[in-house]
């Protein structure tokens, strides 16, 4: 994928285009969501992180990995509460 190259040269912004080009493409590919959403965390686009972590819940209530790094997310927003709702949700 063009975008894990864009992202290891450092050209974030050109691979979050990538991405959400492909997302327009298929909108319900959930790993398209999830490097998206690291990508924004990385740029510390916050509310846009929050909103792909949340696709992905959509698409797929079970994503362990979604809920932890939606979790983070929470946690950058100082919304403790909301991570720790996240976390439980994931934790047997």
């Amino acid at each position: 994928m063009r975008a894990v190259v864009y992202d290891t040269l450092g050209k974030n912004n050109k691979a979050i285009s990538d991405l959400t080009s492909a997302l327009e493409i298929d909108p319900k590919h959930s790993d398209t969501y999830f490097l998206r959403g690291l990508l924004y965390i990385k740029q510390e686009e916050w509310g846009k992180a929050l909103l792909d972590f949340t696709s992905i819940i959509d698409l797929d209530p079970n994503s362990v990995r979604a809920y932890l790094n939606r979790a983070d997310v929470y946690e950058a927003l100082d919304q403790e509460d909301k991570a720790l709702q996240d976390y439980e949700k994931v934790s047997y």
